[in-house]
């Protein structure tokens, strides 16, 4: 790529090239384009995202979607959304939630916690923007708005320029204004759009989504449930199976095994590294057993906390949660059924569903 193309056909993961600046500029600007509507279609996250307009949305819509500006916000597993004011008072719902008022069912202490999606979208957001930021200011840039609209005003032909937004044209310095075609302004402009390019963006999403997960109940849960598996398949090995077996084994059950390649080959490959790391049946429990213990008691001590938490909202004598409570408990009549009806059994999006709620899947 030549810098000339780096400069007018550029397009890291968040730069859609449009041509309204009103419509994409503050997405640019912050390094995100609003296209969370596109993972409407993902049936993996029917189960746990709702559908929400936001009242104000400074991420707006870019050219070449459709429903861009419509917004899909990742909201709380548990009936965010639903009306306020839910209250459940009389023994027959109140007791279903908790017999003493301390301790409370799996189901409202899920619905109680925010989707670990959304704490991890948060996060990767505000992470990949002070990334973004560091980089705009490495190159001589006030901030990365300021190079936002540097971009915008040098890629604009010359007889457009005083028809730009006053928010794009009040950010471009005056010195830029005077000579918007030098080829060392283009040339810095290029090289600060190679390096945002290169900002790992799955490392940051997977990380937030890993933090994320590790305090979520649900997710800790399926974990747990993974590890049990996992040893439940080493204790039905043979006592002197080999670790040509063993890894047989670990190949036809990857995702217990912690496997998340998907090519074949690449499945192979890592269960032959986890099956030398074994070595033997013996082997395999010495390293599986401790992390089912430690699995288990991450989610006794998180099952702890989180009923201290509810318990601080729960009026015991009304059977109820208080009126002060977050909504996701006073709309937990409605959480519970989705709880009852299984809608808790997908956790994660899972990275990439994110980067493509992040970036819009435009990572060219």
């Amino acid at each position: 790529m030549t810098m000339g193309t780096s400069m007018y056909g550029f397009n890291p993961y968040m730069m859609g090239q449009s041509t309204g600046l009103n419509d994409d500029f503050m997405a640019n600007a912050t390094g995100f384009n609003n296209q969370y509507a596109q993972l409407a279609q993902q049936q993996a996250l029917m189960q746990q995202l709702a559908l929400q307009q936001p009242t104000t949305d400074t991420f707006q819509k870019s050219e070449g979607g459709s429903g861009l500006n419509s917004g899909l916000k990742l909201a709380a597993v548990g009936g965010i959304g639903a009306g306020a004011g839910a209250y459940f008072f009389g023994d027959k719902l109140g007791t279903a939630f908790t017999k003493d008022g301390k301790t409370f069912t799996d189901d409202i202490l899920k619905a109680y916690q925010t989707d670990p999606n959304e704490l991890a979208l948060a996060d990767s957001k505000a992470k990949y923007a002070t990334k973004k930021e560091a980089l705009a200011q490495a190159e001589g840039f006030a901030n990365a708005k300021e190079y936002e609209a540097v971009k915008k005003y040098v890629q604009t032909p010359a007889a457009d320029r005083a028809a730009l937004p006053k928010e794009v044209t009040d950010l471009v310095p005056n010195a830029v204004k005077r000579n918007p075609d030098t080829n060392v302004l283009k040339t810095r402009l290029g090289r600060t759009a190679l390096s945002i390019e290169g900002i790992d963006a799955d490392g940051i999403v997977k990380q937030a989504l890993k933090d994320a997960q590790a305090g979520n109940l649900a997710c800790q849960q399926e974990e747990l449930a993974n590890l049990v598996k996992r040893k439940s398949l080493v204790e039905g090995l043979a006592k002197d199976a080999t670790p040509a077996q063993i890894e047989d084994l670990i190949t036809k059950n990857p995702n217990a095994f912690g496997i998340e390649k998907t090519v074949e080959a690449e499945i192979q490959a890592e269960a032959k590294t986890i099956a030398q790391r074994y070595g033997t049946k013996a082997g395999a429990l010495a390293e599986v057993t401790p992390l089912v213990t430690d699995a288990e008691n991450s989610v006794k001590n998180l099952r702890t906390t989180l009923n201290g938490q509810v318990a601080a909202h729960w009026d015991d004598t009304a059977k109820a949660f208080r009126e002060s409570a977050p909504d996701t408990l006073k709309n937990a009549s409605k959480s519970f059924k989705w709880a009852k009806a299984g809608k808790f059994a997908a956790i994660a999006a899972g990275a990439g569903l994110l980067l493509g709620c992040l970036f819009g899947g435009n990572k060219s």
